[in-house]
């Protein structure tokens, strides 16, 4: 037989990007038996393994495999034939068949059971062997017999048919999927600006790694189609590039046209959801086995992963690109493919993705009633996900500019408030990174509008001009056009007339120019705004067609108020009264669709103040009123139908009297708080909960530890419930649940409140759940300028940390991993309080930290090398003395060591 040196030979990639902090992690568990290494086709297994092991000239039996090594004599004479190349007594020229496979394994693994020097054992592209039982088992006697210097390494699409588990456990296996393979974003930053010497900024560095999500496939050739073009070409591509045609191309050619029509059908239409949920797929693909389609996806590798929560995913990239083809075939008919998959997620209790596909289908009376129904139940910070861009990774090409404009009218100015803080935060946090990403500009255009509807005119004009800097800066051109038109609002609102006519002409041309025209309506209401606070009406007059046309396309039946009511306004200014209130009774008309409350009160303080010009002040008073309470927190519009009121009353009292409004009492409720740092503790009504069945503590911690997460049941079987056959672990794993729920529920009406179920999936009510942990991160991650403030936070944080996570268990694996992160996070504080502490020149309180870091962790010989060095520039050589010592019993203790 000849042997194909090429599938034994480990590959040179020439250059690459060393994966620094995978080689890391490779380094501390090259110890163990296996390390796998999974992803989908383009994500760089093969590179990784490869130019680590020539990193650290780790000597390696390399095989890569193909689709006719499924025969284990063609298998066994690659794999000798490996060998050959490091044991000199194997010939590279052996031949293995039925008559002596047997003896020839036996001979390899014995030299294998006793091998001293590291060696490892690569099975590359393992997958296309991967359903056959003989070369398993094969694999199998190899892991399990090797000597303690080999490690198997195995590259494959798919995670390999062994027993994982069992090793998981032991501690033996070593796991790199396909979200550690992406690229990070610095790593992207190196592969395009060092090894392509492509002189980008970081702006652009972040949309390529946007764009591909760290598929090395894709940033290739990104990066292909960007090279050679100079900034402002680079800029339009971006905004501009709708379909990556180079990628786009070879995933229609090589991918789907391979693939039957009805499969092709499913990749289409499931293009729309963000994960594939089996009880989603069911309702949306009535007439389909969608388990089958997706079980062949995963067979034939097609950019499918299962992500966090169990659910199958498509790599971002593909999903754009089947997305896109989705839209041309369908048409107009894709809205109503959006409009029942956002049905189906209410009925399941997923708002947010709800309201995600009710805005992409163009439903948003649908998506504000939606919004209205959750906020009673949803803390205010669980909005930032509708502003920090997380929900516009839901939908692809989701319509950003139009949503921000839609979302902020719908969020009460109190919550607006209380997330003006935190956007402000992110904002300092991206201006370290970067002071042009595109990030940073949504997000000052987002602080803005958050800043104008809770009614602070003069900070959102100030911030939407720093968006609009940005924003132009990027050749970000709807943005640019959104920014004009709101900096022109602001100067409405605060009588800078003639500035306002300048940015809202200047938003008319730059609309035309970029095509741009999806906010047209908001620019023509705003100008005609203006000019009839000036009395202008034969300026005014040529924009009421204008504006009445853009105004029956526009699908936000709440923004198509805005300008009837100023029509109406035009007619009131000219005199007539009956054609003025027509036109803004349909405007509110309008606004009852989507009964969003801002809207529902300009329109009545508009027709309330037009009233009051006829001298009805009684309809005045009553849409006045209704307008002030529909205002609710805003300041600056409240002031506005005040002082009306004020005008209209008799006395001060009476307006009081008039505009006040019922307090609604706060509803109580006693969150469950759960102490994972230290000793494991739960809390409910200052009275603390045991869990006596020990299955249901550890399905209890596990959720826990998986907080925010759906969990699909397959996967605490086989993390939670490893013995016995399927039916007897899925009947241990829901008396478990049962015995949960039972030992933490207190609510007599037989509600869950704390451990809640979708579909085959489980999971825990982060809104009843208060987690150390996760108070403890936040403030771990807080950056501050102020010195002082920092200070204050990392105190909190420390004092928090009462111990290792789960410290009275020890050996649980689902564990380890997040214990150890946290307790570097601990370490990371203790450092950067004692620094702080150092720079205020307070070295006593520097010195008592630092004594706490090494006391936390002895065996850091770094730790003790650091303060040293931070008490000899201190000119506290005194004190080294006596660290010195402590570093010399720690390695007494560790010398005397048996």
């Amino acid at each position: 037989m000849n042997v194909i040196h090429s599938k034994i030979t480990i590959p040179n990639f020439g250059l690459y990007v060393e994966r620094v902090e995978l080689y890391n992690l490779l380094d501390i568990n090259f110890s163990r038996r296996l390390i796998c290494i999974t992803g989908s086709g383009g994500y760089g297994k093969t590179t990784l393994a490869s130019s680590y092991l020539q990193s650290r000239r780790i000597p390696a039996l390399w095989y890569q495999l193909g689709q006719g090594d499924n025969n284990p004599h063609i298998f066994l004479t690659y794999l000798l034939a490996s060998f050959s190349q490091h044991y000199n007594d194997v010939p590279a020229d052996i031949a293995v068949n039925s008559s002596n496979y047997k003896e020839q394994f036996s001979s390899f693994l014995s030299v294998l059971s006793n091998w001293k020097t590291p060696l490892a054992v690569v099975f590359d592209d393992y997958h296309m062997t991967n359903n056959s039982d003989e070369i398993t088992e094969i694999v199998l006697q190899i892991i399990k017999n090797a000597s303690p210097s080999v490690t198997t390494i195995i590259c494959s699409r798919v995670r390999p048919s062994l027993p994982l588990i069992k090793w998981k456990i032991e501690r033996q296996l070593c796991e790199i999927n396909m979200a550690q393979l992406a690229f990070s974003i610095h790593e992207t930053d190196t592969f395009i600006r060092t090894i392509h010497g492509l002189p980008i900024d970081n702006d652009e560095v972040e949309w390529i790694h946007q764009k591909t999500s760290g598929w090395a496939v894709a940033l290739s050739l990104l990066v292909e189609a960007v090279k050679g073009k100079d900034a402002q070409v680079r800029k339009n591509f971006r905004n501009r590039l709708a379909v990556e045609q180079d990628i786009f191309e070879y995933l229609g050619t090589e991918v789907i046209g391979s693939q039957s029509q009805e499969m092709q059908q499913f990749l289409l239409k499931s293009s729309i959801l963000h994960e594939l949920q089996p009880d989603i797929l069911s309702e949306y693909f009535p007439g389909y086995s969608s388990n089958e389609y997706l079980a062949c996806l995963e067979k034939n590798y097609l950019f499918i992963h299962r992500n966090r929560n169990g659910y199958y995913q498509f790599a971002p990239i593909f999903r754009n690109f089947l997305y896109e083809n989705c839209k041309q075939q369908e048409g107009q008919a894709i809205f109503r493919l959006h409009e029942k998959v956002a049905q189906i997620f209410e009925s399941k209790y997923q708002y947010l993705y709800a309201f995600a596909h009710y805005i992409a289908a163009n439903q948003f009376a649908e998506a504000a009633r939606l919004l209205k129904k959750v906020f009673s139940w949803y803390q205010p910070e669980h909005f930032l996900y509708l502003l920090d861009g997380t929900i516009e990774t839901l939908i692809p090409n989701f319509p950003v500019v139009s949503f921000n404009l839609f979302l902020f009218r719908c969020i009460q100015a109190s919550t607006l408030r209380l997330l003006i803080k935190p956007l402000e935060d992110n904002i300092k946090t991206i201006k370290g990174i970067s002071s042009s990403s595109q990030s940073l500009a949504y997000l000052m255009h987002r602080l803005g509008l958050a800043l104008f509807y809770s009614g602070d005119i003069a900070g959102a004009k100030e911030r939407i001009l720093q968006s609009l800097e940005a924003s132009e800066s990027l050749s970000d051109d709807s943005l640019t056009t959104l920014n004009l038109s709101l900096v022109s609002q602001c100067c409405r609102f605060l009588g800078q007339f003639d500035e306002g006519i300048q940015y809202a002409s200047r938003a008319l041309s730059y609309s035309e120019t970029h095509n741009t025209k999806e906010n047209l309506i908001h620019t023509f209401w705003i100008l005609l705004e203006i000019l009839l606070e000036l009395k202008d009406t034969s300026r005014a007059a040529p924009l009421l067609e204008e504006v009445i046309n853009v105004s029956d396309s526009y699908g936000d039946e709440g923004a198509r108020m805005y300008p009837m009511v100023t029509i109406g306004k035009f007619y009131k200014v000219q005199g007539d009264y009956v054609s003025a209130m027509e036109w803004m009774k349909r405007g509110l008309a309008e606004a009852e669709k989507s009964n969003i409350k801002i809207d529902l009160a300009w329109a009545r303080y508009v027709i309330g103040s037009t009233y009051l010009e006829q001298n009805d002040v009684p309809l005045a008073k009553e849409h006045l009123y209704h307008a002030l309470q529909d205002f609710e927190e805003n300041v600056y519009f409240r002031a506005l139908v005040t002082s009306i009121l004020k005008e209209i009353a008799n006395s001060i009292d009476q307006v009081s009297q008039l505009v006040a409004v019922p307090e609604d009492s706060p509803r109580v409720q006693r969150k469950l708080k759960v102490n994972l740092l230290g000793p494991f503790e739960i809390i409910h009504d200052r009275k603390e909960i045991t869990i006596a069945r020990k299955s249901s503590l550890r399905l209890f911690q596990y959720l826990l530890l998986n907080l925010g997460r759906k969990v699909p049941k397959d996967v605490l079987l086989e993390e939670l419930f490893v013995d016995g056959d399927y039916s007897s672990r899925k009947n241990r794993l829901y008396v478990s649940i049962s015995m949960l729920r039972k030992s933490l529920e207190t609510d007599s009406s037989g509600n869950k409140l704390y451990v809640l179920h979708n579909g085959d999936s489980y999971y825990l009510n982060t809104q009843e759940i208060e987690l150390d942990t996760a108070e403890f991160i936040r403030l771990a991650g807080h950056k501050l300028e102020d010195t002082e403030e920092r200070l204050t936070t990392l105190r909190s944080a420390v004092q928090l940390y009462r111990g290792d996570l789960l410290s009275e268990y020890p050996y649980e694996p689902f564990v380890e991993a997040e214990r150890e992160r946290l307790k570097r996070t601990f370490h990371q504080c203790l450092r950067e309080m004692a620094k702080l502490y150092w720079k205020q020149e307070d070295y006593a309180r520097g010195m008592d930290v630092f004594n706490q870091l090494i006391d936390s962790e002895p065996d850091n010989e770094q730790y003790y090398h650091e303060y040293i060095e931070m008490l000899l520039a201190a000119g506290l050589s005194k004190n080294v003395k006596s660290v010195s010592e402590k570093w010399k019993a720690v390695n007494h203790e560790y010398e005397n060591i048996d």
